[in-house]
């Protein structure tokens, strides 16, 4: 496996490599630039990297363990070469990430890319979100842990410069589908474009304030996954913490709504929504 983007993106590609593996069969490769939050961080222990043995079963010499870890990244690009035919890459963009599985994957398998297309991820969602259920902060299954009853999420950061980023009117519509204005808790990664959306639920009559300044990914990450309504962003960061927060209510419990952004990325996205969720 090898690890690109934030914590929603390696979560989606430790599903693929577990749907063919097993949850506790995926050795991780390469690890690209640090992310805001790894998943190794949300939940210990389920990332395992890459060994001797299975370099070796890759096509890559043995060496002794004190020299693997120096010379992975200088042999990553052969050992795919001599395993191409046994490589799954994402080709051509961000696109093909929703395209389905391939009947029948051979093992070992170097997967690459973002995988995010159910046939990748539906075999071992379950066993996903019960290893991250674990980890769970104190009083999250019991309903006690500190979060609001409603939490909106917005992805800012890189999305603003490459054009995905929701606009106003999407966050108009999820309001107006949760009914009349209450009291609402924004979650982002980017404060400057998350006020301009807070200001959007004040002028819709809506009580909208920030967490505190100190709190961390995983905070956001269980504050979203805590809320018994949630107006999600096209961020695969919120679709997890969303689906984990689906496992704390049970997705057609009384009370329980979460609104789905339509227009996810390049226009793709819609075999992520579930069936119990509204679509703005």
């Amino acid at each position: 496996m090898v690890f690109e983007g934030g914590l929603g993106n390696q979560l989606f590609q430790y599903a693929a490599g577990a749907s063919i593996a097993g949850v506790d069969g995926v050795r991780v490769l390469e690890i690209r630039p640090a992310p805001q939050l790894a998943l190794a961080t949300l939940v210990p222990g389920l990332v395992r990297v890459a060994g001797p043995w299975d370099l070796w079963r890759l096509g890559a010499p043995a060496d002794d363990a004190g020299r693997v870890r120096q010379r992975l990244v200088r042999a990553l690009e052969p050992v795919r070469a001599d395993v191409s035919e046994r490589t799954l890459r994402v080709l051509g963009g961000l696109d093909h990430s929703f395209d389905p599985r391939p009947a029948h994957p051979s093992r070992p398998i170097v997967l690459d890319g973002y995988f995010q297309h159910p046939d990748w991820f539906a075999p071992v969602e379950a066993a996903m979100i019960d290893r991250i259920v674990k980890f769970a902060p104190a009083g999250w299954r019991e309903g006690t842990f500190a979060s609001a009853d409603t939490v909106l999420h917005v992805r800012g950061g890189d999305y603003v410069t490459l054009g995905w980023m929701l606009d106003e009117g999407y966050y108009e519509r999820a309001l107006e589908l949760l009914g009349p204005p209450a009291t609402v808790r924004l979650v982002t990664d980017d404060r400057a474009v998350g006020a301009e959306v807070a200001a959007v639920c004040r002028r819709k009559g809506w009580d909208c304030s920030f967490g505190p300044a100190d709190t961390t990914a995983v905070d956001d990450f269980w504050t979203v996954a805590a809320a018994r309504r949630v107006i999600m962003s096209n961020s695969t960061f919120c679709w997890w913490a969303t689906k984990v927060g689906d496992r704390r209510w049970g997705p057609r419990s009384p009370g329980r709504a979460v609104v789905f952004p339509g227009e996810w990325v390049l226009g793709q996205g819609a075999v992520l929504r579930q069936p119990t969720w509204l679509k703005a």
